[in-house]
């Protein structure tokens, strides 16, 4: 696009300088003609003579020559400072134009930016609109994340790796979050935490905050490098103008994934809950199915069973029953922690306690397995008394026992230890089985999850209800796994009524 101003009827440059060079033509012709008109009255002698003697010739002449040259020299005054003038707005119209084309090119990049709603994509987009924009080489995008402040995107030369953290308040990107004001930084020596690695140097730098709702939610930095020109006031105005832009899309697009995550997990919650009404059904229909075999073993051949067949029948239903009963417990246990059943407090010795789920653990291995698991307690001394519901804790404890019998070998010890720590108690249920993948810790105290390792009963529900449990005691769980080693689970219980906070 190309501006041409017309204020105040000003002529162009063009043709100025053409009646410029008109009004030199008509001096240079009458100066030469008042020069030939000389030479032929210095011809003609006598002529001359007559001129000279005569003065109001005499005086004319100089007058018309020194007004002349007076008009001359006021029309070239007249001629620069319309010239200056035109040069003025032509510079001015420059300057507009290249605002025009700068505005164009931060709504081409708005609408760019604001065109995904993938957090990832608009942070690229935006830090390469911010780079073309300003002609800056490198740069990053920084989001606040609690008290750190985490490279999103980097680009350019001697930037910083992506996922680079550092403390909030670190820096110049850390002022300009405490302030929420952009900032130009002159002649960077040495980088800048969050743009430019140590080593770097750059003629210039720029960070602006990322506001949303109020809050800097993080930053944009660009910088040049140290042979090109610095930023002026201009492209701080620019960068400035232009995140101020992009905080909607980045808001946007923090929703978004928000949004996204909340609906994968109603997904995935959808998914396990349909997944566990699957599975429970069909746990319980296996001891049901074995209890009616059972049930009609013995009614139709009762006389011709022998005493020791009538046992293992009447023993199968007991087994099967108790397996029934404890999915049934478990569902319902689930019901009642979720709908924050009140827990009865009293006086529970730890000791006495682990000791009791010791032989429950015992008696149904031996039931099950033929001989009792090898169950150790280790720390136990005086009485540790807490203030805890009894029957909420020996399900945690017996549940925590029953699952390291379930997932390690049956030679193999499990060791159950009593620890005193500051404020509070740790109860650490240790087992040799293959441990729990890496990838499936996280999970494994969701509701309706369970472990692919086992098909032995249980619906998924065992270790959720643990840890809803001993949170309800004002405690927390955490798991410690070495595939090929074995699984520590850890109760950690307060005992005052400070809550305890232990990271799962």
């Amino acid at each position: 696009m190309t501006l041409r101003p017309r204020s105040r009827g000003l002529p162009t440059l063009e043709e100025l300088e053409r009646r410029r060079w008109h009004l030199w033509l008509v001096a240079a012709f009458l100066l030469v003609g008042a020069s030939a008109a000389l030479v032929l009255l210095v011809v003609q002698k006598a002529a001359v003579t007559d001129v000279l003697e005569n003065p109001v010739l005499r005086w004319a002449f100089v007058g018309l020559t020194v007004g002349f040259l007076v008009y001359v020299f006021q029309q070239e005054r007249s001629f620069r400072r319309v010239l200056r003038e035109l040069l003025s707005q032509r510079e001015r119209a420059a300057t507009l134009e290249s605002r025009v084309r700068d505005l164009t090119t931060m709504a081409d990049a708005a609408r760019a930016v604001n065109s995904s709603l993938s957090a990832e994509e608009v942070f690229e987009r935006l830090l390469s609109s911010a780079l073309g924009l300003t002609r800056a080489r490198t740069g990053s995008v920084l989001l606040r994340i609690r008290d750190e402040l985490r490279v999103a995107v980097s680009s350019g030369p001697h930037a910083v790796p992506r996922r680079t953290t550092l403390t909030l308040g670190t820096g110049e990107v850390g002022a300009v979050l405490a302030t929420g004001k952009p900032v130009a930084v002159d002649v960077v020596r040495g980088g800048i935490p969050g743009l430019l690695e140590p080593n770097a140097d750059a003629s210039s730098a720029i960070i602006a905050p990322l506001v949303v709702g109020g809050r800097s939610v993080g930053a944009l930095a660009i910088a040049r490098g140290s042979g090109d020109p610095p930023f002026d006031d201009a492209d701080l105005n620019t960068v400035e103008l232009f995140a101020e832009h992009a905080t909607t899309a980045v808001s946007n697009a923090s929703r978004y994934e928000r949004e996204r995550s909340r609906v994968e997990q109603l997904v995935d919650a959808a998914e396990a809950r349909s997944e566990f009404v699957a599975r429970l059904v069909h746990d319980m229909r296996s001891p049901l199915v074995a209890m009616l075999g059972y049930a009609g073993i013995l009614r139709d051949r009762f006389d011709r069973l022998s005493t020791s067949q009538r046992e293992q029948a009447v023993e199968g239903l007991q087994v099967q029953g108790e397996r029934l009963q404890r999915m049934i417990e478990e569902t319902l246990r689930t019901a009642s922690t979720e709908a924050g059943a009140d827990l009865i407090r009293e006086p529970v010795d730890l000791a006495a306690l682990l000791t009791e789920c010791r032989e429950v653990v015992a008696q149904a291995t031996a039931a099950q397995d033929g001989a009792a698991r090898d169950v150790r307690l280790i720390g136990l001394g005086d009485p540790v008394v807490v203030q805890a519901d009894g029957d909420a804790l020996r399900h945690v404890v017996v549940n925590l026992l029953e699952n390291a019998a379930k997932y390690s070998p049956s030679d193999a010890p499990i060791e159950v230890t009593l620890e005193r720590i500051d404020g509070a108690v740790a109860i650490h249920v240790s087992d040799q089985g293959p441990g729990i993948p890496e990838d499936q810790i996280a999970h494994i105290f969701e509701r309706f999850r369970r472990s692919q390792q086992t098909s032995s009963g249980g619906v998924g529900l065992g270790l959720y209800i643990v840890r809803t449990l001993v949170r309800a005691h004002g405690g927390e769980v955490r798991v410690r796994s070495i595939p090929g080693v074995g699984t520590t689970f850890s109760v950690i219980l307060p005992t005052s009524s400070t809550r305890v906070g232990v990271d799962v």
